[in-house]
């Protein structure tokens, strides 16, 4: 936001030096198509593809790793779990604890101690997952109430 060029505009510096998704869906298809575009590829092209080799690496050992930490829109979003009109609510009354939920969620998120946090991502796998149906997927206003928050 603070670094502009001559005419007020700023790089989105993130997409053009982080970001493997560019270079996954269109500088590897256009460079493979273009002799043109073969010749004129350069250290950015490189080194995002070193990036995207990373990524890829990682996902053979975890889930989603360019979400879960390079993602700058992810984490963003995430701010807004807590106050999200989707929500996960935790039934306290039928949950006994036994940590079904927490064994199946993908993104390490301890469901019955914070249902909403910045992590999930809402897939339903803890719901799905829940042996007593103390789990579910509602819409509501409410940030926070008996059922939501196990202690």
């Amino acid at each position: 936001m603070t670094v502009v060029n001559e005419v007020g505009m700023g790089d989105p510096f993130f997409c053009k030096y982080i970001c493997p998704a560019g270079i996954l869906e269109g500088g590897i298809p256009l460079s493979a198509a273009d002799a043109g575009i073969r010749a004129s590829l350069g250290w950015l092209f490189t080194w995002k593809s070193c990036i995207l080799l990373g990524v890829i690496a990682l996902s053979i050992f975890f889930y989603r790793p360019f979400c879960k930490w390079l993602c700058p829109l992810g984490a963003f979003y995430g701010l807004f779990n807590r106050i999200s009109v989707y929500r996960i609510q935790v039934d306290r009354e039928k949950c006994t604890a036994c940590g079904a939920c927490s064994r199946v969620c993908k993104m390490d998120v301890d469901v019955t101690r914070s249902p909403n946090s910045a992590e999930c991502i809402r897939c339903g796998d803890c719901v799905a997952s829940c042996p007593h149906r103390a789990i579910s997927k509602t819409f509501s206003l409410k940030t926070a109430d008996k059922k939501e928050v196990i202690t």
